[in-house]
């Protein structure tokens, strides 16, 4: 099943050369927890969309989100790769409640031999308050492309794999 909502966007007046209408739609992807967006923020007339487990703390309260949710959404994503599971677990409720108020269980206790670069990685990404996440996924990308360059060493299959969805979050 496709999870993507098509979000109206004006763009203008009908261009009967470029093929647009005065109105187009914009593809959201809503697997990874995002809600919608509108010129990077939502309003609160916007209902929450998504899978809870990939849903930022302040997706699953009805606050307005922005790239920082894409981020959390990216650390979820990030913390699978490392651990083999969801950082929260259970009912559609119990999975909310958890994102809105408990840490997620440590990286390193779960995957002790996971190295702290990555581990602080996805803690950021992961971070409650959006002010502690990475500002962007380019920032996290980079954050573990400097951390891979610093030991010198060609990065994990995991690794590129998140920063590939960085990078196309960017885009």
């Amino acid at each position: 099943s496709a999870n993507v909502v098509l979000i109206p966007v004006r763009r203008g007046e009908s261009n009967a050369e470029n093929g647009h209408r005065g109105d187009d739609v914009e593809p959201v992807v809503t697997d990874l927890g995002i809600a919608a967006r509108h010129g990077g923020e939502t309003d609160s007339s916007t209902r929450i969309a998504g899978t809870p487990s990939y849903m930022s703390p302040e997706q699953v309260s009805g606050r307005p989100v922005d790239e920082r949710s894409d981020v959390y959404a990216l650390g979820v994503v990030f913390f699978q790769l490392l651990t083999g599971r969801l950082p929260f677990e259970g009912t559609t409720d119990q999975v909310m409640t958890a994102v809105r108020s408990e840490p997620p269980p440590a990286v390193s206790e779960l995957r002790p031999d996971t190295a702290a670069v990555l581990v602080r990685c996805c803690e950021t990404a992961m971070a409650k308050d959006p002010s502690r996440r990475f500002q962007s996924a380019g920032n996290m990308a980079r954050e573990l492309r400097n951390a891979i360059d610093r030991r010198n060493r060609r990065p994990a299959r995991l690794v590129r794999t998140v920063m590939i969805l960085a990078m196309v979050l960017v885009t």
